[in-house]
């Protein structure tokens, strides 16, 4: 009877410290999901920062592509499409501007300015389509003011920014299979939006 006691109590103990520890983390992840909401919402400030000429041209590669790749995506997807292109201009496997990583890929040895289609790293660049933005048109002149100012505000606190792809260097649209993705050195990470995100292991 006595150990019938003791059993009980210690389930009872058990069952409380769930609870406890259940509650705790729920509120922690709260109270990171709101701080997460603050860091992003913050990217879209206006900024009083005067751009240099080569600012101002790394700055609109980035918001190019971040419009072309999720214009049409939440706040999240947009900011983890730029933290991509970022983190893959700090790695020494690929170009050391954001430029030249937007634009990377084979060219035609008639015309070097002119990439080959689709086998550029992002297929917007080289699908053969308009890459002109419609700023006449009143939705996408806001999606790429939207794109500019995530763009511009990473520019400048991308070391300070909490990176929540983890480091993503890679990602497509969830309807495709790249061969890439199945690559035993090639880690998936987490969707964000439409895109799955992945990184070297």
């Amino acid at each position: 009877m006595q150990n019938s006691n003791k059993i009980f109590v210690f389930f009872i103990s058990l069952l409380v410290f769930l609870c406890v520890f259940y509650l705790f983390r729920s509120n922690e992840n709260k109270i990171r999901r709101v701080k997460e909401k603050i860091s992003l919402e913050h990217l879209l400030k206006k900024s009083k920062i005067k751009l240099t000429q080569n600012q101002k041209k790394q700055i609109t590669c980035l918001a190019t592509n971040v419009y072309f790749e999720a214009r049409n995506q939440g706040l999240k997807a947009k900011v983890a499409v730029a933290l991509t292109t970022l983190n893959r201009m700090r790695l020494p496997e690929f170009p050391s501007t954001i430029c030249k990583v937007v634009r990377e890929g084979p060219v035609y040895a008639y015309k070097k300015s002119l990439p080959r289609r689709h086998k550029c790293q992002f297929s917007w660049y080289c699908d053969g389509k308009s890459d002109e933005i419609q700023l006449a048109n009143p939705k996408e002149k806001k999606a790429w003011e939207s794109c500019f100012k995530i763009s511009r505000s990473l520019y400048f606190i991308r070391s300070e920014f909490v990176d929540f792809t983890n480091g993503a260097t890679h990602y497509h649209a969830d309807y495709v299979i790249p061969r890439w993705a199945s690559d035993k050195n090639i880690l998936f990470l987490e969707k964000f939006g439409t895109h799955l995100f992945y990184k070297y292991k």
